[in-house]
Protein backbone atom coordinates (compact mmCIF):
# COMPACT_ATOMS: atom_id res chain seq x y z
CA UNK A 1 0.00 0.00 0.00
CA UNK A 2 3.10 2.37 0.74
CA UNK A 3 4.19 1.77 -2.09
CA UNK A 4 1.42 2.12 -4.58
CA UNK A 5 0.63 5.54 -2.47
CA UNK A 6 3.81 6.58 -3.71
CA UNK A 7 3.91 5.69 -6.88
CA UNK A 8 0.09 7.64 -7.38
CA UNK A 9 1.94 11.29 -6.07
CA UNK A 10 4.48 10.58 -8.36
CA UNK A 11 2.43 10.40 -11.75
CA UNK A 12 0.19 13.13 -10.78
CA UNK A 13 0.88 16.64 -12.15
CA UNK A 14 3.58 18.80 -10.64
CA UNK A 15 0.94 21.25 -8.75
CA UNK A 16 -0.39 18.28 -6.55
CA UNK A 17 3.03 17.14 -5.68
CA UNK A 18 3.32 20.60 -4.70
CA UNK A 19 0.56 20.85 -2.50
CA UNK A 20 1.45 17.27 -1.24
CA UNK A 21 5.28 18.28 -0.82
CA UNK A 22 4.23 21.55 1.27
CA UNK A 23 1.60 19.61 3.62
CA UNK A 24 3.96 16.82 4.16
CA UNK A 25 6.66 19.81 4.89
CA UNK A 26 4.17 21.09 7.05
CA UNK A 27 3.94 18.12 8.83
CA UNK A 28 6.62 17.06 9.06
CA UNK A 29 7.87 20.47 10.99
CA UNK A 30 4.72 19.49 13.47
CA UNK A 31 5.92 16.09 14.00
CA UNK A 32 9.97 18.04 15.04
CA UNK A 33 8.16 20.20 17.66
CA UNK A 34 6.09 18.00 19.18
CA UNK A 35 9.22 15.60 20.00
CA UNK A 36 9.97 15.92 23.72
CA UNK A 37 13.48 15.02 23.02
CA UNK A 38 14.51 17.72 20.41
CA UNK A 39 11.99 20.32 22.22
CA UNK A 40 14.24 19.81 25.50
CA UNK A 41 18.13 19.89 24.58
CA UNK A 42 17.29 23.47 22.46
CA UNK A 43 14.63 25.56 21.35
CA UNK A 44 14.85 26.92 17.87
CA UNK A 45 12.60 28.57 16.00
CA UNK A 46 12.67 27.67 12.18
CA UNK A 47 10.90 30.32 9.91
CA UNK A 48 10.20 29.03 6.32
CA UNK A 49 9.59 31.23 3.09
CA UNK A 50 6.13 30.81 1.95
CA UNK A 51 5.83 28.72 -1.36
CA UNK A 52 5.54 30.66 -4.48
CA UNK A 53 2.40 30.53 -6.25
CA UNK A 54 2.01 27.94 -9.32
CA UNK A 55 0.62 29.48 -12.32
CA UNK A 56 -1.88 26.87 -14.45
CA UNK A 57 -2.16 26.91 -18.21
CA UNK A 58 -5.27 29.22 -18.23
CA UNK A 59 -3.59 31.80 -15.65
CA UNK A 60 -0.58 32.21 -18.34
CA UNK A 61 -2.95 32.91 -20.99
CA UNK A 62 -5.22 35.13 -19.08
CA UNK A 63 -1.92 37.15 -18.33
CA UNK A 64 -0.44 37.20 -22.09
CA UNK A 65 -3.84 38.56 -23.15
CA UNK A 66 -3.90 41.10 -20.68
CA UNK A 67 -0.43 42.71 -21.68
CA UNK A 68 -0.52 42.23 -25.09
CA UNK A 69 -2.81 44.96 -25.55
CA UNK A 70 -1.90 48.24 -26.89
CA UNK A 71 -1.76 50.84 -23.76
CA UNK A 72 -2.92 54.37 -24.10
CA UNK A 73 -1.65 56.42 -26.90
CA UNK A 74 1.17 58.80 -25.59
CA UNK A 75 0.94 63.07 -25.90
CA UNK A 76 1.86 63.91 -29.39
CA UNK A 77 5.60 65.12 -30.23
CA UNK A 78 6.68 68.59 -30.79
CA UNK A 79 6.91 70.01 -34.90
CA UNK A 80 10.13 68.56 -36.68
CA UNK A 81 12.17 71.77 -37.67
CA UNK A 82 11.56 72.79 -41.65
CA UNK A 83 14.14 71.00 -43.99
CA UNK A 84 16.29 73.00 -46.27
CA UNK A 85 14.43 74.72 -49.31
CA UNK A 86 15.50 72.69 -52.73
CA UNK A 87 17.48 73.72 -55.65
CA UNK A 88 16.49 75.82 -58.58
CA UNK A 89 15.50 73.58 -61.56
CA UNK A 90 17.29 74.67 -64.77
CA UNK A 91 15.73 77.04 -66.98
CA UNK A 92 13.11 76.52 -69.78
CA UNK A 93 14.34 76.44 -73.71
CA UNK A 94 14.55 79.85 -74.79
CA UNK A 95 12.43 80.48 -77.81
CA UNK A 96 12.74 83.42 -81.11
CA UNK A 97 10.64 83.98 -84.13
CA UNK A 98 11.99 83.85 -87.99
CA UNK A 99 12.02 87.50 -89.29
CA UNK A 100 9.29 88.34 -90.86
CA UNK A 101 7.31 85.69 -89.96
CA UNK A 102 3.91 87.26 -89.00
CA UNK A 103 3.81 85.91 -85.50
CA UNK A 104 4.45 87.64 -82.27
CA UNK A 105 6.31 87.12 -79.06
CA UNK A 106 5.46 89.03 -76.42
CA UNK A 107 5.71 87.98 -72.23
CA UNK A 108 5.84 84.05 -73.42
CA UNK A 109 2.45 84.65 -75.70
CA UNK A 110 2.61 83.50 -79.01
CA UNK A 111 -0.18 85.77 -81.41
CA UNK A 112 -0.23 86.34 -85.04
CA UNK A 113 0.63 90.56 -85.76
CA UNK A 114 -2.04 92.64 -84.58
CA UNK A 115 -2.07 94.53 -87.96
CA UNK A 116 -3.34 91.69 -89.59
CA UNK A 117 -6.71 91.40 -86.89
CA UNK A 118 -8.02 94.67 -88.14
CA UNK A 119 -11.15 94.07 -89.96
CA UNK A 120 -11.52 95.20 -93.86
CA UNK A 121 -13.33 98.81 -94.32
CA UNK A 122 -16.97 98.70 -95.61
CA UNK A 123 -17.93 96.31 -98.57
CA UNK A 124 -14.10 95.22 -98.62
CA UNK A 125 -12.59 91.70 -98.40
CA UNK A 126 -9.54 90.59 -97.20
CA UNK A 127 -7.28 89.68 -100.20
CA UNK A 128 -3.67 88.57 -98.63
CA UNK A 129 -1.61 88.93 -95.70
CA UNK A 130 2.26 90.36 -96.45
CA UNK A 131 4.58 89.39 -93.28
CA UNK A 132 7.19 91.60 -94.03
CA UNK A 133 8.19 94.09 -90.82
CA UNK A 134 4.96 94.87 -89.08
CA UNK A 135 3.12 93.14 -91.15
CA UNK A 136 0.20 94.26 -93.79
CA UNK A 137 -3.29 93.00 -94.31
CA UNK A 138 -4.96 94.10 -97.60
CA UNK A 139 -8.02 94.72 -98.12
CA UNK A 140 -9.97 95.69 -101.62
CA UNK A 141 -12.87 95.90 -103.11
CA UNK A 142 -14.71 92.85 -105.30
CA UNK A 143 -15.09 93.71 -109.52
CA UNK A 144 -18.37 95.63 -108.69
CA UNK A 145 -19.12 99.44 -107.83
CA UNK A 146 -21.41 101.97 -109.13
CA UNK A 147 -22.28 102.53 -112.94
CA UNK A 148 -24.69 105.26 -114.68
CA UNK A 149 -25.80 106.41 -117.66
CA UNK A 150 -26.51 109.83 -119.03
CA UNK A 151 -28.00 111.28 -122.67
CA UNK A 152 -29.71 107.89 -123.71
CA UNK A 153 -33.28 106.86 -124.84
CA UNK A 154 -34.69 104.44 -122.48
CA UNK A 155 -36.36 101.55 -124.84
CA UNK A 156 -34.86 102.72 -128.24
CA UNK A 157 -31.34 101.27 -128.57
CA UNK A 158 -30.59 102.80 -131.90
CA UNK A 159 -31.17 106.46 -130.84
CA UNK A 160 -28.45 108.60 -131.06
CA UNK A 161 -26.96 111.17 -128.16
CA UNK A 162 -29.85 113.36 -126.84
CA UNK A 163 -27.96 115.36 -125.26
CA UNK A 164 -26.56 118.95 -126.88
CA UNK A 165 -24.00 120.08 -126.12
CA UNK A 166 -23.58 124.08 -125.56
CA UNK A 167 -20.34 125.90 -125.52
CA UNK A 168 -20.22 125.95 -121.95
CA UNK A 169 -19.73 122.57 -120.02
CA UNK A 170 -22.83 120.90 -119.13
CA UNK A 171 -23.26 117.25 -117.52
CA UNK A 172 -23.61 114.61 -119.36
CA UNK A 173 -23.81 111.77 -116.71
CA UNK A 174 -23.48 111.93 -113.02
CA UNK A 175 -22.91 109.62 -109.55
CA UNK A 176 -23.03 110.37 -106.24
CA UNK A 177 -20.39 107.90 -105.04
CA UNK A 178 -21.81 106.14 -101.81
CA UNK A 179 -20.40 102.82 -102.38
CA UNK A 180 -17.43 102.94 -99.53
CA UNK A 181 -17.01 104.43 -96.68
CA UNK A 182 -14.27 107.40 -95.95
CA UNK A 183 -12.14 108.24 -98.77
CA UNK A 184 -11.26 105.79 -100.78
CA UNK A 185 -9.09 105.52 -104.29
CA UNK A 186 -10.85 104.48 -106.97
CA UNK A 187 -11.40 103.28 -111.06
CA UNK A 188 -13.00 105.56 -113.11
CA UNK A 189 -14.34 105.20 -116.36
CA UNK A 190 -16.36 107.40 -118.75
CA UNK A 191 -17.15 106.64 -122.13
CA UNK A 192 -18.38 109.48 -124.29
CA UNK A 193 -20.15 109.39 -127.43
CA UNK A 194 -20.72 112.25 -129.86
CA UNK A 195 -22.64 113.09 -132.85
CA UNK A 196 -22.50 115.76 -134.95
CA UNK A 197 -23.15 116.99 -138.65
CA UNK A 198 -20.30 118.69 -139.40
CA UNK A 199 -16.54 118.56 -138.15
CA UNK A 200 -16.80 119.78 -134.71
CA UNK A 201 -14.88 120.08 -131.78
CA UNK A 202 -15.79 118.55 -128.44
CA UNK A 203 -14.10 118.88 -124.69
CA UNK A 204 -15.15 116.25 -121.98
CA UNK A 205 -13.92 116.40 -118.48
CA UNK A 206 -14.06 114.22 -115.47
CA UNK A 207 -14.65 116.18 -112.39
CA UNK A 208 -15.55 115.93 -109.15
CA UNK A 209 -18.39 118.01 -108.55
CA UNK A 210 -18.66 117.98 -104.95
CA UNK A 211 -15.32 119.20 -104.55
CA UNK A 212 -14.93 121.38 -107.92
CA UNK A 213 -11.94 119.10 -109.22
CA UNK A 214 -11.13 118.25 -112.56
CA UNK A 215 -9.85 114.70 -112.70
CA UNK A 216 -9.38 114.13 -116.50
CA UNK A 217 -10.09 116.10 -120.00
CA UNK A 218 -9.87 115.02 -123.23
CA UNK A 219 -11.03 116.52 -126.75
CA UNK A 220 -11.83 115.21 -129.87
CA UNK A 221 -13.14 116.20 -133.37
CA UNK A 222 -16.38 115.08 -133.72
CA UNK A 223 -17.44 114.90 -137.63
CA UNK A 224 -20.46 112.47 -137.55
CA UNK A 225 -20.01 109.66 -134.77
CA UNK A 226 -17.10 109.23 -132.46
CA UNK A 227 -16.37 107.93 -128.74
CA UNK A 228 -13.93 109.57 -126.40
CA UNK A 229 -12.80 107.60 -123.09
CA UNK A 230 -11.85 108.82 -119.74
CA UNK A 231 -10.05 106.79 -117.29
CA UNK A 232 -8.46 108.06 -114.29
CA UNK A 233 -8.05 106.56 -110.67
CA UNK A 234 -8.71 109.38 -108.05
CA UNK A 235 -9.52 109.39 -104.16
CA UNK A 236 -13.14 109.87 -103.58
CA UNK A 237 -14.75 110.68 -100.49
CA UNK A 238 -18.14 109.20 -99.70
CA UNK A 239 -20.91 110.98 -101.00
CA UNK A 240 -18.94 113.22 -103.29
CA UNK A 241 -20.24 113.68 -106.75
CA UNK A 242 -18.95 112.47 -110.13
CA UNK A 243 -20.00 114.22 -113.57
CA UNK A 244 -19.32 113.88 -117.00
CA UNK A 245 -18.88 117.08 -118.35
CA UNK A 246 -19.12 117.90 -122.28
CA UNK A 247 -18.98 121.12 -124.48
CA UNK A 248 -18.57 121.61 -127.96
CA UNK A 249 -17.57 124.60 -130.63
CA UNK A 250 -20.65 123.80 -132.63
CA UNK A 251 -23.86 121.46 -132.92
CA UNK A 252 -23.10 118.30 -131.13
CA UNK A 253 -25.12 115.64 -129.46
CA UNK A 254 -23.35 113.31 -126.63
CA UNK A 255 -24.27 110.35 -124.06
CA UNK A 256 -21.91 108.38 -121.63
CA UNK A 257 -21.71 106.00 -119.52
CA UNK A 258 -19.90 106.37 -116.16
CA UNK A 259 -18.42 103.74 -114.22
CA UNK A 260 -16.20 103.88 -110.60
CA UNK A 261 -15.03 100.46 -109.14
CA UNK A 262 -13.26 100.98 -105.70
CA UNK A 263 -9.80 99.89 -105.55
CA UNK A 264 -9.23 100.09 -101.42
Amino acid sequence: MRGNAMNSLVNRPTAIRGRITVAATVAAVAAIGLSPGVGAAKSTTTTHSKPSAVLTRSAVIALIKRYSKAGPAGARGATGATGAAGSTGAGGPSWSLATNSGLSLQNGSLSVLSSWTQPCGAHQNLYYLDPQGSGTAFCSFPTQGQFTTGGFVSGDPFAGPQISLPTTFTNVANEQITYAGGTEKYLVQAVVELESSSSQVAFCSLVDTTTNTTIESEGYNVDGYGNLSLLATPSIADQDNLAVKCESTGTTSAQATLASIPLG
